[in-house]
C-alpha cells in the first residue's frame, strides 16, 4: 500500500511538472496582436509605432469605428477600416516618408492621410453612397487620390511648394474635382461620373496644363497657365483657355449634346463666346481691367457659365435649361450684376459686384453670394 501511494504521488507531481511547463512555454511565445476587433456596434482600436516606425490596425463591427495609426519621426503606415456603415480612419507617416489608408463601409466615409515633409500618399475611398478625400505631398512633392461611391463625390488635393498632381474621381452621379501643381508647376485631372460634372486645375505661378472631362451628361473644364484646350465626346463637354495679357479670342464647342467652353482676352480687352448643344452647357468669359461682355447657354438639360467685366464693370450671365444649372458672375470693383437661373430641377448660382450685391436662385435649390465692402444680399430659393 505504502508503495502504491507514493508511485501515485511521484506520478502525480511528474503530470503537474509537465503541465506548468508547458504552460510556461505557451505563456512566454505568445504574442499579442497589434489590433483590436469589434462586432455588432463594437469599435476596435490599434495604435502602433515611436521615434523609430511601426504599424496600426483597427476594425470595426457592422455599424463600428475603426482606427489605425502609425509611424513616428521615421516612417511608418497606419491602416483603419469601417463596417457596413462605419468610419474607417487611417494615418500614417512622421518627419520622413509613409502612408494612410481609411476606408469605409456601404455608406461610410473614409480618410486616407499621408506623407510628411519629404513625400508621401495618401488615399481615401467611400463606399456606395458615401465620400472619400484623399490628401498627398507635402513640401516637396506627392501625390492624392479619392474616390467617391456610386452617388458620392471624390476629392483629390497633391503637389506643394515643389509640384505634384491631384486626381478626383465621382461615381455614377457624383462629381470630381483634381487640383494639382504648386508654385513650380503641375498638373490636374478631374472626371465625373454618367451625368456628373468634372474639373481640372494645373499649373501655379511657373505654368502647367489642366483637364477635366464629363462623363455621358457632363461638363468638363480645363485650364491652363499658358495655352489650355479641351475637346468633349458625342455627350460630353470641352473646355479651351487662351489669351495672354495682351488679349486674344478663345473658343470651345461641344459634340452633338456636349458643351462647349470659351475664354478670351487679357488685360487690353476681348471677348468670349460658348455655346453648348441640346443637352450640353456653355461658358464664355470676356472682358479683363477695361471691361467687356460674357455669355453662357446651356441647352435643355445643360447649364451655363457667363462671367464679364472687370475692374471697369460688365456683366454676365448663365441660364440652365430645363434641368440644368446656371452660373454668373459679373462686375468688378465698380458694380454689375450676376445672374444664375436654374431651371424645373435644377440650381443656380449668382455672385454679382465687388462694392455691389449680387443675386442667386434655383428653382430646384440654388445659392447666392453678394456684397463686398459696399453690402448686398444673396438668395437662394427651392421647390
Amino acid at each position: 500500500m505504502g508503495n502504491t501511494s507514493r508511485a501515485l504521488s511521484v506520478a502525480l507531481l511528474v503530470l503537474l511538472g509537465a503541465t506548468i511547463c508547458l504552460a510556461s512555454r505557451a505563456l512566454l511565445t505568445l504574442e499579442l496582436p497589434p489590433y483590436g476587433n469589434g462586432h455588432g456596434l463594437g469599435g476596435g482600436y490599434g495604435g502602433g509605432g515611436g521615434s523609430g516606425g511601426g504599424g496600426g490596425y483597427g476594425t470595426g463591427g457592422d455599424h463600428g469605428i475603426g482606427y489605425g495609426g502609425g509611424g513616428g519621426s521615421g516612417g511608418g503606415s497606419g491602416y483603419g477600416v469601417g463596417g457596413d456603415h462605419g468610419i474607417g480612419y487611417g494615418g500614417g507617416a512622421g518627419g520622413g516618408t509613409g502612408g494612410g489608408y481609411g476606408a469605409g463601409g456601404e455608406h461610410g466615409g473614409g480618410y486616407g492621410g499621408g506623407g510628411g515633409s519629404g513625400g508621401g500618399a495618401g488615399y481615401g475611398a467611400g463606399g456606395e453612397h458615401g465620400g472619400g478625400a484623399g490628401g498627398g505631398g507635402g513640401s516637396g512633392a506627392g501625390g492624392g487620390y479619392g474616390a467617391g461611391g456610386e452617388h458620392g463625390g471624390g476629392a483629390g488635393g497633391g503637389g506643394g511648394s515643389g509640384g505634384g498632381a491631384g486626381y478626383g474621381a465621382g461615381g455614377e452621379h457624383g462629381g470630381g474635382f483634381g487640383e494639382g501643381g504648386g508654385s513650380g508647376g503641375g498638373a490636374g485631372y478631374g472626371a465625373g461620373g454618367e451625368h456628373g460634372g468634372g474639373y481640372g486645375g494645373g499649373g501655379g505661378s511657373g505654368g502647367g496644363a489642366g483637364y477635366g472631362a464629363g462623363g455621358e451628361h457632363g461638363g468638363g473644364y480645363g485650364g491652363g497657365a499658358g495655352s489650355g484646350g479641351g475637346a468633349g465626346g458625342e455627350h460630353g463637354g470641352g473646355a479651351g483657355g487662351g489669351g495672354g495679357s495682351g488679349g486674344g479670342a478663345g473658343y470651345g464647342a461641344g459634340g452633338e449634346h456636349g458643351g462647349g467652353y470659351g475664354g478670351g482676352a487679357g488685360s487690353g480687352g476681348g471677348a468670349g463666346y460658348g455655346a453648348g448643344g441640346e443637352h450640353g452647357g456653355g461658358a464664355g468669359g470676356g472682358g479683363g481691367s477695361g471691361g467687356g461682355a460674357g455669355y453662357g447657354a446651356g441647352g435643355e438639360h445643360g447649364g451655363g457659365y457667363g462671367g464679364g467685366g472687370g475692374s471697369g464693370g460688365g456683366a454676365g450671365y448663365g441660364a440652365g435649361g430645363e434641368h440644368g444649372g446656371g452660373y454668373g458672375g459679373g462686375g468688378g470693383s465698380g458694380g454689375g450684376g450676376g445672374y444664375g437661373a436654374g431651371g424645373e430641377h435644377g440650381g443656380g448660382y449668382g455672385d454679382g459686384g465687388g462694392t455691389g450685391g449680387g443675386y442667386g436662385g434655383g428653382a430646384g435649390g440654388g445659392g447666392g453670394a453678394g456684397g463686398g465692402s459696399g453690402g448686398g444680399g444673396g438668395y437662394g430659393g427651392g421647390h
